[in-house]
C-alpha cells in the first residue's frame, strides 16, 4: 500500500478464504460462495451480481434499450431491503435513486435533478438553481409556443426574474407585472381550494370536485386491497353513498430487490416450511382507511337558478345587517373645526391626579376662554347648548331608520 510520495511501500497478503463455485446447467450461470457470507453470480449476458452477508446486493449489467453507445449501457445498482435503491450509470455518472413510496430522483454529474412522484407531479432543478414544477394536471412545463401550462411555475434565486406562474411575474425587488396581453398560454390554476362545510353538531363534510373523487376511485378500483361499498342514501332522492374501505400502509421509504434471490433457478432448494407457511396468510390486520363519498343528483337549470337566487338574498341580507349595525353605532356630527376646536380644548385641560384643574376666577369655562377666542361664558353655553341638541335630533333619526 503506498500513501503518498514519502511513504514506504508495503504489500498486505490476504489470508485465504474457503470458496464454493457451482454452475445451473440450465442457465449456465456460475455461483460463488465464500465463507464470508459473499455470493458472486456470473450470467452469460455480462451481468454480475454480488451479495454481502449484511444484505447489500450490487448488481453490474448493460442495459441495451439505455440508448448511446456500447459504453453509455453500463450499469451499477445498489440495493437493500432497509434502504432505497441507486442505479448510476458507470461512465456518465447518471444516478437513479428510487424509493418505495413511489418517489424517483434522478441526478447528473452537472448537478441536475428531477423528482418525480407517484402522481405525476415533477420537480426539476437545473444546474444554475432555476426549478420548475409541474402538477399532475399539466404534464409538461411548457406547451409549444414555450409558454408555461397551467399549474406550472418556475423558481430561479438568481434571475432578475424570481417567480414565474401562468402570465405572472415576481421580481426579486418584490414587484409584481402580469401579462397584459392575457397571455401565459391561456394557463389557468387547476388546483382547487378545498371547502369544509362544518355542522352545529360538530360534524362536518368536504365539498370535492367530481374529477377528484373519480381520480380517487379509479386508483381504488386498481387496488386489488380496496373494497368498494355503494348503496342509496336514506331520504334523499337521487342521492347514494360510496364508501372505500382498504388497508392504511405508511408510506415506505425502502424498496425490495430487483430480484428476489440471485441464486440461479437449478441451483435452488425448495423451502416447504415456507411454502406451507405462505399458503395459511392471515387477514390483514391493522389500521384501514375509511372514505365515505355522498354523490347528489346534478342540478337542472331550474334548481341551479333557485339556488342562486338563495346566494343573492343571502349576501343581500347581510348587506342589510351590517348597514342596521353600522347606523346604531354613535356618530359624531361634528364638523372638522368644531372637532379641532374640542381637541385644543383637552390639550388645555389635562386631567390631572383625577380632577380639573381650578382657575382663580373658577369654572371650567373659564379656563378655556383663551382656547375660543374671548367668547364670553353665555356665548359658550349656547354653543354648547345647540351642539348637544343637534346631537339629539341625529340619534332620534338614527333609531327611527333603524326602527323602519
Amino acid at each position: 500500500v503506498n500513501c503518498g510520495e514519502d511513504a514506504v511501500s508495503k504489500t498486505v497478503i490476504a489470508s485465504p478464504i474457503m470458496t464454493y463455485c457451482a454452475t445451473d446447467p440450465q442457465s449456465k450461470e456460475t455461483m460463488l460462495s465464500r465463507a464470508d457470507g459473499v455470493t458472486i453470480v456470473q450470467r452469460l449476458d455480462g451481468s454480475t451480481l454480488v451479495e454481502h452477508a449484511d444484505g447489500t446486493r450490487m448488481t453490474t449489467y448493460y442495459d441495451a434499450d439505455a440508448g448511446g453507445d456500447e459504453s453509455d449501457r453500463g450499469f451499477v445498482r445498489v440495493e437493500h431491503p432497509s434502504f432505497a435503491a441507486v442505479t448510476f450509470n458507470r461512465k456518465t455518472g447518471a444516478c437513479r435513486t428510487e424509493f418505495g413510496n413511489g418517489v424517483v430522483i434522478r441526478s447528473t454529474n452537472r448537478g441536475e435533478y428531477r423528482l418525480e412522484r407517484s402522481d405525476g407531479s415533477v420537480v426539476d432543478i437545473a444546474y444554475d438553481g432555476e426549478l420548475y414544477f409541474v402538477p399532475k394536471s399539466a404534464g409538461e412545463e411548457v406547451g409549444d409556443d414555450g409558454e408555461l401550462l397551467s399549474g406550472a411555475f418556475v423558481l430561479h434565486p438568481t434571475a432578475e426574474a424570481a417567480v414565474r406562474f401562468a402570465g405572472i411575474t415576481i421580481r426579486h425587488d418584490g414587484t409584481v407585472e402580469r401579462d397584459s396581453t392575457g397571455g401565459g398560454g391561456g394557463a389557468v390554476d387547476r388546483s382547487s381550494p378545498r371547502l369544509f362545510v362544518i355542522y352545529g353538531d360538530g360534524s362536518g363534510a368536504a365539498l370535492m370536485r367530481k374529477r377528484d373523487v373519480d381520480e380517487f376511485l379509479s386508483a381504488a378500483n386498481d387496488d386489488s386491497a380496496a373494497a368498494i361499498l355503494s348503496e342509496s342514501l336514506e331520504g334523499v332522492a337521487g342521492a347514494k353513498s360510496i364508501t372505500v374501505l382498504k388497508p392504511k400502509l405508511t408510506a415506505r421509504w425502502t424498496t425490495p430487490y430487483a430480484e428476489k434471490t440471485i441464486v440461479p433457478p437449478g441451483l435452488r432448494d425448495r423451502d416447504f416450511e415456507k411454502d406451507a407457511a405462505a399458503k395459511k396468510k392471515s387477514p390483514l390486520s391493522g389500521a384501514v382507511l375509511f372514505r365515505q363519498f355522498v354523490e347528489y343528483p346534478q342540478l337542472d337549470e331550474e334548481n341551479r337558478r333557485k339556488v342562486m337566487d338563495a346566494f343573492c338574498r343571502y349576501l343581500q341580507w347581510r348587506e342589510d345587517e351590517n348597514r342596521a349595525e353600522q347606523s346604531l353605532q354613535l356618530h359624531d356630527i361634528r364638523s372638522d373645526d368644531e372637532k379641532a376646536k374640542a381637541a385644543q380644548l383637552a390639550s388645555q385641560l389635562k386631567v390631572r391626579d383625577g380632577t380639573l384643574p381650578q382657575t382663580k376666577s373658577g369654572g371650567l369655562l373659564r379656563a378655556a376662554k383663551d382656547v375660543y377666542h374671548g367668547k364670553s361664558d353665555e356665548q359658550l353655553v349656547s354653543e354648547y347648548e345647540e351642539t348637544l341638541r343637534r346631537s339629539m335630533e341625529q340619534e332620534k333619526r338614527v333609531v327611527k331608520r333603524a326602527v323602519a
